[in-house]
């Protein structure tokens, strides 16, 4: 089941966040995702480029495979985090006001919630929005997973909304 969220701030784009419901289709992904994931989030080109924040530090090691399974404050917090994320998009709009595209971060938790790798599965957006979405997704503990770990896959969309000060992301 995918949800979208709806968020209101100050700001010059649109940003969509539909993600996964509880149960098995909140771990997402390829089958083989976590071969490939890192074990932290990238730092940023420049300090000024995507803010001055250090990435966070994995609290937990992942584990190899993943077997969880979402809960509603699972899913709920993620759209939060999605929509924190729209200050990357703004800083990057500020310099390009056509800016427009999509990515997916794979967001991995452990039994307990706290992230302990993230990664850009997909992206058509610069790298500063890349590594400062991913800061602001891996940036906190999530509410526990059911079941053990989880892979939690979550897509962006940013499109540049003219002469709107507000963001409105539609189901």
């Amino acid at each position: 089941m995918g949800l979208g969220i709806a968020a209101c701030a100050s700001g010059g784009g649109a940003l969509s966040a539909p993600l996964a419901g509880p149960g098995p289709a909140a771990s997402a992904g390829p089958a083989d995702a976590s071969a490939n994931l890192a074990e932290t989030v990238p730092a940023p080109a420049s300090p000024s480029a995507a803010g001055s924040a250090a990435p966070p530090v994995p609290s937990a090691p992942c584990a190899d495979r993943c077997s969880g399974t979402g809960t509603r404050d699972l899913v709920a917090f993620a759209m939060q985090r999605a929509a924190q994320a729209k200050p990357c998009y703004d800083r990057a709009l500020s310099s390009d006001r056509a800016l427009r595209g999509s990515m997916e971060v794979l967001v991995r938790l452990t039994d307990t919630g706290a992230v302990c790798a993230t990664r850009v599965l997909k992206t058509s957006m610069p790298a500063d929005v890349n590594e400062c979405v991913t800061r602001v997704l891996g940036g906190a503990d999530y509410p526990a997973p059911r079941g053990g770990c989880l892979d939690v896959a979550i897509p962006l969309s940013f499109v540049p909304k003219d002469g709107d000060a507000g963001t409105s992301v539609a189901p």
